[in-house]
C-alpha cells in the first residue's frame, strides 16, 4: 500500500521525481499540530538555526489573522516570550545581576568560525554563511550586522552559559525553545513572570513597555515594511488600549523615542544594541514609579520617593509597580545596601525602599525605673521600666517628632511599645500612599543576642539617667538656653563609651559644650552636662557608637505677655529672691510641682546616688520647702574646674541649694564671700552663680506665660561698695539680662541696700518722717536717713554680721569664741540623733576653719528638713538668747552701729529719728538682744540722748523690725519702688563720717595713705568715747537685767574692750591697702574708719567670755 508521508494535508501530490516548491501559506497553515492547538510543547523539529526566528514571525502572523490576542496556544507562547526577552532588554538595568548582552558580529564572528582549525567550527560557518544569505531577504539577515543575546547568570542556572533569548531582524526578538522556568523564579515584571505558562499579550503589559513598542512602530524608518507581522500586532493591540492610552500613544511622533528612553548598551561603555542598525532603547533611570507603596512623608522631598514594603503577609489590593502586590513577595528584614543602590524585590528595578532594619534598632535600650511619660514620648502606655525609642535615624529623614507621637487615619497609634512575654513588642506604622500604612513589628527580648536576620531584637540593660533644662520650646528672639545631665554608674565610666546626640528635624546639633563634674567620687553617679544654645527636638543615647535610644520630650512651647519683676539681693552670707508677676503681691521666688524646671527622664528609684547629684549639681525639684530662699551665697564647682577653659553655670558650676543641709560631694568645692573676695577668678565666679540664678529665673517666666522682653531685675548693691566694683558688678548683671533676657537694659535696675528697704516700710508701715533705715548684713551695713520726709543722706561700712561671727584679723575658728563655745553641743545632738548629713556637713565646714560659714551652718539647722524629721530643734538664734557670755558683743555691737548713726545726724543737724527700721539677715542679731521692741527703744533713745546731748520729745522713738525674714524688706522694698537708682545719685546722698572726735566728713579726696597718726590719734579717740558710753549704759541700762547678760563676764568684757585698740585699727587699715591693691581700685576712704578696731575688739571679747 503507498504512503504519503507530509506534513500539510494539500492533494497535490508529485509522481516520481519532479519540481516541487517552498512551503506557501496555505500549506503552512495546512500543517497539523499533533499535540493539538492548545499545547504547550516547544516546538523543535525544524533543523534550520534560524528556525527559531521563523517560528516566532510565522506566530505573529498567525496571532493577528486570528485577531486573537489572548490565549494558551503554542503560537501565544512564542510571541509572549518574545515580549518577555524584549521587556528584559527594555529592564536591563534592574536584571544586570542576573543577565548579560553577548554580541555575535556576523563579519567577525562568522569569519572565526570559517577559518577554524576546527573542521566541525568551519563546517557550522559554512552553514550559518547559507541560511544568513539563502534567508537574506526573507529574515533582513541583508542589513544584519549583530545579534545580541542574553546570557542568564542568576540563581539556579543550569550551565556555566544559558542563552534564553536574543535580537532577531524578524521580529525584534526570539527565545530559545530550551525549558525557561528556572528563569521565571527569579526575574519578574510586576506579578508577570518572564517564560512561565500564563501568556501575557502585550496590551496587558506594563504600559511604559508599550509605550516602547508603539515609538519604535513610529520612529523606525520602514518599520512596516521590515517587520509587518509586529506592524499588524501593535494595530491590533491598540484597539484593546483604554482612550486615555490611546491619546497618550496617539500624541506620540518620531522625536518621543530619544526622549523618553535611554541608550542600550551591553555593558555600561558606548557599545551600543541594535537591531538592522536602528538602536534600541532602554527604560530610562528610575527617578520615580507610579507605586501605592511610596511613602507619605511631610518631610522627604527627594525626586526618588522610596517605598516602604511590608515584610510580613500583606494583601490589599495596592499597586507595586506595574502590577498589584504579590502577597509571596520577600521582602528581607534588612538591606545592607545603600538605599540609592537598592534593587525592588521580585521586581529588579533599581529604586530605594526601605524596610522594617532601616526603621528599627537591632537593640532597645532600657533600664528598671520609671519612664516620665507626661513629659517624653516612648509610645508605651502599660510598659515596666523605662524604655528608649529604637528609632533609627533615617524615621527622621521622612518623619516629625509630632508625627511619630499621632495617629493613623483609622485612629491606630504610628508607635507602640506593648507588654510582651519575655520582652517588648513594637510597633511601626509607616504612612504610604491612598491613606495606608505598613506595620512592622518587632519583638525584642530580654537576656537575649539580637537576630535582626529574623526579625528579633534585644533589649540591652543599661544603668542611666537623663535629665532636661527646661523642658521649653523656645520660639522667637528668644535665646535658647539648656542643660542636660546624663547620669550613670560611675564604676562603669571607663568601661562604656557613652554620649548624647542632639537633632533638630533631621540635621545634627552642635553642643556648645561638655562638662564631666563627677571624676573622683564613686560614692555618687558619674555626671557629665550638655549644654546647647540651640532648639532641638530629640536626643539620642548612644553606648560605644553602636547601641542606641532615641528620646523624645513632649516640649512646652509657652508664650504670653505676663510682666515678671524680680528683685535680687545678693548679699555677703545670703541670698534672697522675690518676685512680682503682674503687679500682683511679691512672693519669694519658688519653684512648684506645677512649673518644674529640671525634666527628668526617668525616676531613678534606687539610683540614690543619681537624685543626689541632680540637686546638689543642678538644682531641687521644688523650691519652698525643704530648700528655699534665701539661700546662702556661695558657689559649687567641680574641683577639677580649669577656670582657663571654658567654664559654663548649671554645668561645671551651680547654686547649691544643698549646701549646709547635707555635706557636699567630695567632688565639689564651694566658694564662699563672693560678693567682696579679691581672689584670683573671683568675679568669673560671681557671673557663674548669677547666670545659674538668671537662668532659674528664666525658666520660671517661659513656664507661667511671661515675656522675657518685659521682665524686669533689680539688684541691690551697698553705698560702701567703691565705684570700680559696683561698674564690674553692673557689666555683669547687664551681660546676663541681655543674654537671658533681652536687649533693653533699661529692666535691669540697681538699687541702693540703704534705701530699698525704706521705700518697704514706707509703703506698708507709713514710716515717712525723721526715718532711719539700717539694712544690716553679712559684710555691710547701709542706712539711710531721712529727714522731715526727705531722703537726705545714706552712709554706709563694712561692720555688719560678720564682724560678729567672723575671725577679726587674720584669725580662724580656732580662736573664735562662738565656735568653741557651741561646736561640741551641737555635734553631741547630731551624734544622738544619728543625724548623719548634718554631722559630715559640719565636719567640712570645721576644717576649712572660717568661723562665718561655720555659724552659719548653725543657724541653718533650725529650718534642716533632717532634723525636723526627728523631731527635735536645734535653733542657734535661741542658743544664744539664752546663752547670757556671748550677749556683750551683740549690745557693743548694736551701741557702736547706733552711736555712730547718731554723730552723723547730729553733724548734721538732723532731728533724733522718730522711726528706725532694721532689715537685713543681720539684723536677726537684735532678736539674741531682745525680742522685745520696747526694750530695744528705751535702750537705743539713751544711745541717741547721750550723744545729742538731751532727751527725746514727746514724739518718741518706734523701731519697726522683720523677726522672720527681715532680709525680705529689701527686696519687697525694690518691688514697691521698681526704678533705677544711679551710682552717682546715691554717691550724692552718701556721707562718710570719718570716725574721729572732731566728726569730720570724708570730702573724697583723702586715701587710706593719708591716714597718719593725728588721724589714728582722733579715730581711737573716739572709739574709747562709744566704749565708755557702752560702759556707762550698763549702769543705767543693766545689762543682766535687761538683756539677761552674764553678771560674772562683765569685768572680762570691760578688760577687752580698752586692750589693743591701736594695733586693730592699723589691722583694719592693713586689709583694706590689700583689697585695694587686689583690686585695682581707687584707695579713696569711702567709709568711716570708726569701725576698724571694733572688728578685733568683738573677736577678743567673745574669745574671753567663752574660756
Amino acid at each position: 500500500m503507498v504512503k504519503v508521508f507530509r506534513l500539510h494535508t494539500d492533494n497535490n501530490n508529485l509522481k516520481g521525481w519532479d519540481n516541487s516548491s517552498a512551503y506557501g501559506n496555505t500549506a503552512i497553515k495546512g500543517i497539523k499540530d499533533p499535540n493539538g492547538a492548545t499545547s504547550k510543547k516547544e516546538i523543535t523539529s525544524i533543523p534550520s538555526p534560524f528556525a527559531r526566528m521563523d517560528l516566532v514571525k510565522t506566530a505573529f502572523k498567525i496571532i493577528t489573522e486570528s485577531k486573537n490576542l489572548d490565549g494558551d496556544s503554542i503560537h501565544h507562547k512564542l510571541v509572549s516570550d518574545c515580549f518577555d526577552v524584549g521587556e528584559i532588554f527594555f529592564n536591563i538595568d534592574k536584571f544586570r545581576d542576573k543577565v548579560r548582552i553577548i554580541v555575535w558580529d556576523k563579519k567577525n564572528d562568522l569569519q572565526t568560525l570559517l577559518d577554524s582549525g576546527n573542521e566541525r567550527h568551519r563546517l557550522f560557518g559554512e552553514t550559518l554563511r547559507l541560511y544568513l544569505e539563502q534567508d537574506a531577504d526573507a529574515f533582513n539577515f541583508k542589513d544584519l550586522e549583530r545579534i545580541y543575546l542574553l546570557d542568564y547568570t542568576g540563581p539556579d542556572k543550569p550551565e556555566q552559559m544559558n542563552i534564553i533569548g536574543a535580537t532577531s531582524p524578524a521580529t525584534f526578538f526570539f527565545t530559545s525553545a530550551n525549558n525557561l522556568s528556572y528563569v521565571s523564579k527569579h526575574l519578574s515584571f510586576g506579578k508577570d513572570r518572564p517564560f512561565d505558562e500564563e501568556f501575557q499579550p502585550l496590551y496587558k503589559r506594563d504600559f511604559d513597555y508599550q509605550m516602547y513598542w508603539f515609538c519604535l512602530q513610529k520612529s523606525m524608518p520602514d518599520f512596516a515594511d521590515l517587520y509587518p507581522e509586529i506592524n499588524t500586532y501593535l494595530n491590533l493591540s491598540y484597539t484593546k488600549l483604554s482612550n486615555s492610552q490611546k491619546e497618550k500613544i496617539s500624541a506620540l511622533n518620531k522625536d518621543a523615542y530619544d526622549a523618553y528612553y535611554e541608550d542600550l548598551s551591553v555593558t555600561s561603555d558606548a557599545n551600543l544594541v541594535e537591531v538592522l542598525g536602528f538602536h534600541l532603547k532602554k527604560r530610562k533611570g528610575i527617578t520615580d514609579v507610579k507605586s501605592d507603596f511610596q511613602i507619605n512623608s511631610s518631610i522627604c522631598k527627594d525626586a526618588k520617593l522610596p517605598l516602604v514594603l511590608p515584610v510580613d503577609m500583606y494583601t490589599k489590593q495596592m499597586r507595586y509597580t506595574i502590577d498589584l502586590w504579590d502577597k509571596d513577595t520577600k521582602v528581607p528584614y534588612n538591606d545592607s545596601r545603600l538605599l540609592s543602590e537598592r534593587s525592588l524585590p521580585d521586581d529588579g528595578t533599581k529604586y530605594p525602599y526601605l524596610t522594617i532594619g532601616d526603621f528599627l534598632e537591632d537593640y532597645i535600650l532600657w533600664n528598671d525605673t520609671t519612664f516620665n511619660q507626661e513629659d517624653f514620648f516612648n509610645g508605651g502606655t502599660d510598659v515596666e521600666g523605662c524604655y528608649l525609642l529604637p528609632l533609627r535615624k533615617e524615621f527622621f529623614s521622612y518623619f516629625t517628632v509630632d508625627e511619630l507621637q499621632s495617629t493613623m487615619p483609622d485612629g491606630k497609634k504610628m508607635f507602640e511599645l506593648v507588654r510582651n512575654a519575655g520582652g517588648i513588642k513594637v510597633v511601626l506604622r509607616v504612612p504610604i500612599q491612598k491613606d495606608e500604612y505598613i506595620t512592622y513589628e518587632r519583638l525584642y527580648f530580654a537576656d537575649a543576642m539580637a537576630e535582626p536576620q529574623n526579625n528579633k531584637g534585644g533589649v540591652a540593660m543599661r544603668k542611666f539617667g537623663i535629665a532636661l533644662f527646661p523642658l521649653v520650646k523656645f520660639v522667637g528672639n528668644e535665646n535658647p538656653r539648656y542643660r542636660i545631665a546624663l547620669l550613670r554608674d560611675y564604676g562603669g565610666k571607663e568601661k562604656e563609651k557613652v554620649d548624647i546626640k542632639f537633632f533638630q528635624e533631621n540635621k545634627s546639633i552642635e553642643i556648645r559644650g561638655k562638662a564631666d563634674r563627677n571624676v573622683k567620687d564613686a560614692t555618687y553617679a558619674f555626671n557629665e552636662t550638655y549644654i546647647l544654645d540651640t532648639n532641638f527636638d530629640r536626643m539620642v543615647l548612644v553606648y560605644n557608637e553602636n547601641l542606641k535610644g532615641c528620646i523624645i520630650p513632649k516640649w512646652k512651647q509657652k508664650s504670653g505677655n505676663k510682666q515678671f519683676i524680680f528683685a535680687i539681693d545678693f548679699g555677703t552670707t545670703n541670698t534672697y529672691i522675690e518676685y512680682s508677676e503682674d503687679g500682683m503681691v511679691s512672693v519669694p521666688f519658688n519653684i512648684s510641682e506645677k512649673d518644674l524646671q529640671l525634666c527628668k527622664l526617668n525616676t531613678m528609684q534606687g539610683y540614690a546616688s543619681s537624685v543626689r547629684v541632680l540637686y546638689q549639681d543642678y538644682l531641687p525639684d521644688v523650691i519652698g520647702d525643704s530648700f528655699k530662699f534665701p539661700i546662702r551665697t556661695v558657689l559649687s564647682e567641680g574641683r577639677d574646674t580649669n577656670w582657663n577653659q571654658a567654664v559654663f553655670s548649671m554645668a561645671n558650676t551651680n547654686v547649691p541649694f544643698a549646701y549646709e543641709k547635707e555635706p557636699i560631694s567630695v567632688y565639689n568645692k564651694i566658694t564662699t564671700n563672693l560678693k567682696w573676695s579679691n581672689e584670683p577668678n573671683n568675679q568669673e565666679k560671681v557671673k557663674q552663680y548669677l547666670d545659674a540664678l538668671f537662668l532659674i529665673l528664666r525658666n520660671k517666666v517661659l513656664l507661667n506665660g511671661g515675656d522675657l522682653q518685659k521682665t524686669k531685675i533689680i539688684w541691690f548693691y551697698p553705698a560702701s561698695m567703691t565705684e570700680g566694683r559696683y561698674n564690674n558688678f553692673f557689666m555683669i548683671w547687664k551681660k546676663l539680662y541681655k543674654q537671658n533676657f533681652g536687649d533693653d537694659l533699661s529692666n535691669i535696675i540697681s538699687m541702693s541696700e540703704s534705701v530699698a528697704p525704706y521705700y518697704y516700710y514706707k509703703n506698708t508701715m507709713g514710716t515717712t518722717t525723721d526715718v532711719v533705715s539700717i539694712d544690716i548684713g553679712g559684710g555691710t551695713t547701709d542706712v539711710l536717713i531721712v529727714n522731715n520726709g526727705k531722703e537726705e543722706l545714706l552712709t554706709s561700712f563694712r561692720f555688719a554680721a560678720n564682724s560678729i561671727w567672723g575671725d577679726g584679723y587674720g584669725l580662724t575658728s580656732d580662736s573664735n569664741g562662738f565656735v568653741n563655745r557651741f561646736k561640741n553641743d551641737i555635734y553631741k545632738k547630731l551624734e544622738d540623733n544619728d543625724l548623719a548629713d548634718p554631722y559630715e556637713v559640719m565636719q567640712n565646714l570645721c576644717k576649712q576653719k572660717k568661723s562665718v560659714d561655720i555659724v552659719s551652718f548653725f543657724f541653718s539647722l533650725e529650718t534642716n528638713k533632717s532634723v525636723l524629721s526627728k523631731n527635735i530643734k536645734i535653733d542657734f538664734n535661741e542658743m544664744l538668747s539664752q546663752d547670757g557670755c556671748g550677749k556683750y558683743v551683740f549690745i557693743l555691737f548694736y551701741v557702736a552701729i547706733i552711736y555712730h548713726i547718731a554723730n552723723i545726724m547730729k553733724a548734721k543737724r538732723m532731728n533724733m529719728p522718730r522711726h528706725i527700721t532694721f532689715s537685713g539677715t543681720g539684723s536677726k542679731v537684735l532678736s539674741i538682744l531682745t525680742p522685745n521692741n520696747a526694750t530695744l527703744e528705751r535702750f537705743t533713745k539713751m544711745i541717741f540722748e547721750a550723744v545729742y546731748e538731751q532727751s527725746y520729745n514727746e514724739d518718741d522713738l518706734t523701731i519697726i523690725r522683720e523677726l522672720e525674714n527681715p532680709k525680705e524688706a529689701t527686696c519687697k522694698g525694690g518691688l514697691l519702688n521698681a526704678e533705677s537708682q544711679d551710682y552717682s545719685d546715691i554717691m550724692d546722698l552718701k556721707q562718710v563720717l570719718l570716725g574721729g572726735t572732731s566728726n569730720t566728713f570724708s570730702t573724697g579726696d583723702l586715701k587710706y595713705d593719708d591716714v597718719n597718726e593725728e588721724i589714728e590719734e582722733s579715730i581711737l579717740e573716739e572709739v574709747n568715747k562709744v566704749i565708755q558710753l557702752f560702759f556707762d549704759l550698763n549702769k543705767k541700762f543693766s545689762y543682766a537685767d535687761k538683756f539677761d547678760a552674764e553678771r560674772s563676764k562683765w569685768d572680762i568684757v570691760q578688760k577687752y574692750c580698752k586692750m589693743d585698740i591701736k594695733k586693730y585699727f592699723r589691722d583694719g587699715i592693713k586689709d583694706k591697702k590689700k583689697e585695694i591693691e587686689q583690686t585695682g581700685t581707687e584707695p579713696k576712704i569711702e567709709e568711716t574708719l570708726f569701725f576698724y578696731p571694733l572688728v578685733g575688739i568683738l573677736n577678743k571679747i567673745a574669745q574671753e567670755v567663752y574660756k
